[in-house]
């Protein structure tokens, strides 16, 4: 199961963001996993590098919220009526503890680390918008990893 509540407060030329996101996962001493199958782009995700790159709480890549708590306070800065700039700050936790990883020693944790995204949106025209988001990744004892950093543009046009 996965759930999401998301708001917003407008303030113009400023908006503030929230989310509150829960992934059921792994119950202790258990290998039956219900995992949360999701596919790229057809479904709407919140992290780029968390859900998009890195395996998670799961141990697999795109898995969405799966066994995580994910909460994200952000701003949305309203520049120009075609331009606005965005960071959001996520916290994200396993909901069910897992194993270290074994970089960082032994035992289990929750802590899967802390996510930055900095997101422009620019409306080139009526129909055509340009979208990147920069993201940092600071790895918690769950990834064991390096930081992570990443960027991806979306150039989409309606017809």
């Amino acid at each position: 199961m996965q759930a999401v509540v998301q708001g917003n407060v407008p303030m113009a030329p400023v908006t503030v963001n929230f989310t509150v996101g829960y992934g059921t996962g792994p119950k202790a001493n258990s290998n039956d996993v219900d995992l949360i199958v999701t596919v790229l782009d057809a479904d709407p995700h919140y992290t780029l590098l968390y859900e998009y790159i890195t395996p998670g709480a799961c141990g697999k890549v795109n898995q969405g919220f799966c066994n995580t708590t994910a909460v994200s306070a952000g701003v949305t800065f309203a520049a120009t009526k075609n331009l606005s700039v965005g960071l959001d700050a996520w916290m994200l936790q396993a909901t069910e503890k897992v194993n270290k990883a074994a970089s960082v020693g032994t035992g289990t944790t929750n802590d899967i680390g802390t996510e930055i995204d900095v997101k422009v949106n620019w409306k080139l025209a009526d129909n055509v918008t340009w979208n990147w988001t920069l993201a940092t990744l600071m790895a918690g004892d769950a990834l064991g990893k390096d930081d992570a950093l990443g960027a991806q543009g979306v150039l989409s046009m309606k017809f």
